[in-house]
């Protein structure tokens, strides 16, 4: 049975149903900024990508459930079903969900990343794929992977989203002391990280609801 698929301009939702998966995949299209250093070869280009997308495949894949419900034959088929939840990023020349700007730094340099969601625009370092202490508290250090917390955001934890989170290090932010969650200092993803996906889910296939699995 082939994957149900929705497309979206920031994403694409697979449902396969023999795998009991839901797969979020994310078209990008680089931008590779040498900033004055030597140009990216190849294999550095490569490198980053695959890097990234093991990154977020590791780190978030499979880590958030869902169960279905409704009065639909898909819902009611799936009653039953635990569907694991993974993401994947496709590095491609056009067609894109997402332009990125990857600019070269210096090693111990630091730039502030972004993610523009209206224009689809995400803006990175050569530095967004290695550790950062985030907060330090004593013997207590938090770190966290600029690359992680941009993709968080990439997957509808922005406030251009009505209804939708943004950071979460804000003091304004009803999330403020969870500071080991993606969208403030470390690296843990939670169930209301993945709510603008299941916006999309639940208005996909009538009389069907998915949520998170406790």
């Amino acid at each position: 049975m082939p994957p149900l698929i929705k497309h979206t301009d920031h994403m694409d939702i697979h449902i396969d149903e023999h795998s009991a998966l839901i797969l979020i995949r994310l078209i990008w299209r680089y931008i590779w900024d040498d900033n004055g250093f030597s140009p990216w070869s190849y294999v550095e280009k490569k490198e980053f990508h695959h890097k990234a997308d093991d990154i977020i495949w590791q780190k978030l894949g499979n880590i958030l459930h869902l169960k279905v419900r409704g009065t639909s034959d898909f819902a009611k088929k799936h009653r039953y079903t635990l569907w694991s939840v993974h993401f994947d990023i496709q590095w491609v020349l056009c067609d894109e969900h997402w332009t990125v700007t990857v600019k070269k730094i210096d090693k111990g340099d630091f730039l502030r990343s972004a993610v523009l969601w209206n224009k689809r625009e995400i803006k990175l370092d050569s530095n967004d794929l290695n550790f950062v202490c985030k907060r330090s508290s004593g013997k207590q250090k938090i770190y966290q992977r600029g690359l992680l917390h941009e993709f968080g955001h990439v997957i509808g934890n922005t406030v251009k989203i009505k209804g939708m989170h943004g950071d979460e290090y804000n003091k304004t932010s009803p999330y403020f002391n969870d500071i080991r969650s993606i969208m403030h200092s470390a690296e843990e993803i939670r169930g209301r990280h993945i709510d603008y996906i299941l916006k999309i889910l639940n208005s996909w296939i009538p009389k069907t609801f998915f949520e998170v699995s406790d």
